[in-house]
């Protein structure tokens, strides 16, 4: 008898399309899937700006907090890369907090519609907005005086009796020709007190030159050779270098037996380290990767910025320091015994909105809109892509809302994010600096100060700095459309212009902010304990900026005859303006002695061309002891007096074309292409000369 087995239990099939559907379990998928959606867009968007730097805390240095110096910005640390890997890593992240976003999409659309002609109908008239000034522009304005005969790096260098001297037509060559192009040669004259000169060595190099001790190193183009000058009547060539493509010398520094070159070099994105800018005879000399600083946070580095420290007898690279910073805003000072490095960064928008939310408009909009504007400022994603959501929850709510209501909350939007910008406005953009010892080639000193430098911004000051900012730029557009997703106008926008003057270890010593100017400042001179300044907009007087720490800020303002005109401090109370007037030249001297209330003293007519001064202006004099000046012209130039308070004509001297000039103990030397003249004695008569 056959016992039946019995069947395998089967399994029941669940009729799923017949259950009823689990909401909650569609809405957080849901959810999950859309979180994903927007992080890929999120990371699609790209927008220009530069994150928060944190700069300070370095083991063994000094760190300024500023507290009473330059506001609510935290103090971090320069750090150094591990591996290119970690370099790589940095640049990426550099990267995706500059990259662009909607603000910028719409407003370079914007840019372009307006800019393209079309037909419009008449609108109402209004004031037009005021003329720019560039800042190259502005640069000019205080370029007067700036190349010596007695300062390094130029083509003319009086030392120790002796005169070097690099004719500049040898630079004039084409591109296309460099190959071709004949060397040029440096000249070596020995001079005496009675005026007399006579050359007596030569180098067969030419181009700008640093007088070392023994030797003279020649810089031209990526090229570098230093001579032995123990025979200056057969210079020797000792050692030679040339930089690498991407590289170039931006200062160089004798001091204590030790030649200094500060070097910048582009960052190459596929292969950022190690780097070999200097090649020494057929050696490249590399920094590791392990050897090179960077900001603690992420910003758009794409300069390394190096120190070398030189043997000058035969270019071996004792040590070096570098740091990945980036190009905007790039400001570098080399002294003796010392380096400073400045740099610009922008702190994210995204987050200053959030801020400004929280402290400005609980009650006027939800909670959850605060709140969650917090939480993605916080997110660990690209500024554009806080950027899109934010804009995208803000959009939302007030889609929400009637016509009236949304303009009634976007006015008053408006108007507290004014009221918060009038304090906060300084910390959206600041400037790290930071100083390099050259004893410990470490650095030695950091601090951050509001606002980015404008040109000519920072200047050495006994043992310490003093730096100009300006901050405002951008904050109010970018936080306004966040609300309304207009490209609105600037009205909230406003440039502050803030003071500061810092000791030997970036201690603040004295400080004034949001100065009362109109607009903000393009370039600077400094002298003495103050700074002249001039805005980016035209029809603005020059403004004097006192650093005297009892009375930091604003000392006054003094118009100038022309916009052109060349501004040039003589001393602590006198100052002079050179500027055209139908196609002659005018001389204006100023009392500068009380900041505050800067008179125009004297004025003096010259009878030369405005052209022909114009050309030569680097061969403009001042003769400080004797209160002189010479004022270059097509051929030689005019030599005046300032004493007494006024501006004569002492006489006329040159017969050459003038590409540089100095005063040497009364008397006036003129060098040019074709030879170089001596003048002296109370008429400046001519007393030698050399033709070339």
């Amino acid at each position: 008898m056959t016992i039946p087995v019995p069947r395998p239990a089967q399994k029941r099939k669940r009729k799923v399309h017949k259950e009823p559907v689990n909401f909650r379990l569609a809405i957080l998928i849901l959810a999950f899937f859309s979180f994903g959606v927007l992080c890929y867009l999120a990371a699609s968007y790209r927008q220009p700006s530069i994150p928060l730097q944190v700069i300070g805390g370095v083991p063994g240095a000094s760190t300024a907090a500023e507290g009473g110096g330059a506001g609510e910005m935290n103090l971090g640390g320069l750090e150094k890369f591990s591996s290119q890997d970690d370099f790589k890593s940095y640049l990426d992240s550099g990267r995706r907090a500059a990259a662009a976003g909607p603000f910028e999409a719409e407003k370079a659309a914007l840019t372009a519609k307006e800019e393209t002609p079309a037909t419009k109908p008449a609108a109402k008239e209004s004031a037009p907005a005021p003329a720019g000034i560039t800042p190259e522009a502005a640069k000019k304005f205080f370029s007067l005086g700036e190349a010596s005969a007695k300062s390094a790096g130029d083509i003319i260098r009086l030392d120790g009796g002796k005169l070097y001297f690099s004719p500049q037509n040898q630079f004039y060559w084409p591109e296309f020709a460099t190959a071709t192009r004949p060397a040029g040669e440096t000249k070596i004259f020995e001079t005496r007190q009675t005026g007399e000169m006579k050359q007596i060595g030569v180098i067969p190099q030419d181009g700008n030159f640093l007088v070392l001790d023994g030797s003279l190193a020649v810089f031209l183009n990526n090229s570098l050779a230093v001579y032995d000058l123990s025979f200056a009547d057969s210079p020797l060539e000792i050692w030679q270098g040339r930089l690498n493509g991407g590289s170039r010398i931006i200062a160089s520094q004798f001091s204590a037996g030790k030649l200094y070159l500060a070097v910048e070099t582009e960052i190459d994105p596929a292969n950022p380290c190690p780097i070999k800018p200097l090649v020494i005879g057929e050696s490249p000399v590399s920094v590791e990767c392990a050897s090179i600083y960077r900001p603690a946070a992420a910003v758009p580095a794409d300069l390394i910025f190096t120190i070398f420290e030189m043997n000058p007898r035969s270019g071996a690279v004792a040590r070096d320091f570098s740091v990945a910073v980036p190009r905007d805003g790039f400001s570098t000072i080399l002294e003796d015994g010392a380096a400073w490095v400045a740099w610009s960064e922008e702190r994210d928008h995204v987050e200053f909105f959030a801020d400004f939310l929280s402290a400005k408009c609980r009650g006027l909009l939800p909670n959850y809109i605060v709140e969650k504007t917090r939480s993605t400022a916080a997110c660990e994603i690209s500024r554009a892509g806080k950027e899109f959501e934010t804009r995208r929850l803000l959009a939302g709510w007030f889609d929400s809302l009637a016509q009236g209501e949304k303009e009634r909350i976007a006015g008053e939007i408006s108007l507290r994010l004014a009221d918060y910008l009038r304090d906060k406005t300084k910390d959206f953009e600041r400037t790290g600096i930071a100083k390099i010892n050259l004893e410990t080639f470490a650095p030695e000193a950091q601090t951050a100060v509001a606002g980015r430098l404008p040109e000519g911004g920072l200047a050495p000051a006994a043992g310490g700095l003093r730096a100009v900012t300006v901050s405002g730029f951008g904050a109010a557009q970018k936080m306004e459309w966040l609300v309304s997703g207009n490209i609105a106008g600037q009205e909230n926008e406003k440039a502050q212009n803030n003071i500061y003057s810092l000791d030997k270890n970036l201690k603040t010593v004295a400080e004034a902010k949001n100065l009362d100017i109109p607009a903000g400042v393009c370039a600077l001179r400094f002298s003495a304990n103050a700074a002249y300044a001039r805005v980016c907009r035209a029809g603005e007087p020059l403004y004097a900026l006192s650093f005297n720490p009892q009375a930091a800020g604003l000392a006054g303002k003094f118009s100038l005859p022309a916009e052109d005109a060349y501004f040039y401090p003589l001393n602590e109370i006198s100052a002079i303006a050179v500027y055209p007037n139908a196609r002659k030249i005018k001389v204006a001297l100023f009392d500068s002695s009380l900041p505050g209330r800067i008179e125009k003293i004297h004025e003096y007519a010259l009878n030369d061309y405005w052209a022909d001064f114009e050309a030569n202006i680097a061969a403009f004099a001042h003769d400080p002891e004797n209160k002189r000046l010479f004022l270059p012209g097509a051929r030689g130039g005019n030599i005046l007096s300032y004493s007494g308070g006024e501006i004569t004509l002492t006489g006329s001297a040159g017969e050459i074309a003038p590409a540089r000039a100095f005063f040497e103990k009364g008397d006036l030397y003129i060098a040019g292409d074709a030879g170089i003249e001596v003048f002296g004695g109370a008429d400046f008569e001519k007393i030698n000369s050399v033709e070339f």
